[in-house]
């Protein structure tokens, strides 16, 4: 069943690499959400960072049009941008991210080690949540901690408990971000 949006809010999701419009997350995401809420990027890691930059902010924009509450959800690659566009660079003003088994510093991976992706600036975003799997054979839980407990728009690091890179279990995750999406409609 569709989720029932009683305020205008957008959803933005980016998708890790090799994902495809069949990735469990975005089937789960499509299924919550109707095509005028949520829009998805995947199948981008082959791209210029700086030209899919480009690219992603004018499809936001125009899927975002004046609403001013957007939710921005990342996974593994995905999670740099989504963290990049949450921090302000959409439209100077910061918004929500969901950010799982986000790569902190993709640019030192060896598959990703020719990205120079701009910095993002100031404000951070008003709310993160960082979901890690205890098993995740890509993403080091322990320096990916370190990095976002530095940050001051982290309200929580979800450990998921016998997960790998490619999560087995979404429901912690959707039921996580479907709790905050409900709350911020009511209040």
């Amino acid at each position: 069943m569709k989720n029932t949006v009683l305020y205008d809010a957008k959803i933005v999701y980016f998708a890790g690499a090799d994902s495809t419009k069949d990735s469990r997350l975005v089937r789960a995401l499509q299924a919550k959400f109707d095509t005028d809420t949520l829009l998805c990027f995947y199948g981008f890691q082959d791209e210029n960072p700086k030209q899919f930059i480009i690219r992603a902010k004018d499809e936001i924009k125009t899927f975002v049009a004046d609403e001013k509450e957007v939710f921005f959800i990342g996974q593994s690659y995905g999670g740099y941008y989504a963290n990049y566009f949450a921090e302000g660079c959409l439209n100077n003003m910061s918004h929500p991210a969901f950010l799982i088994n986000r790569m902190v510093f993709p640019e030192k991976s060896t598959r990703f080690n020719k990205l120079e992706l701009a910095t993002s600036t100031d404000p951070s975003p008003l709310y993160k949540a960082i979901y890690l799997s205890e098993k995740d054979e890509l993403v080091p839980i322990q320096p990916t901690q370190d990095f976002f407990r530095k940050s001051q728009a982290v309200r929580h690091i979800f450990l998921l408990e016998n997960e790998t890179h490619r999560i087995k279990d979404l429901n912690p995750i959707l039921n996580s971000f479907m709790h905050y999406y409900n709350n911020m409609q009511e209040g």
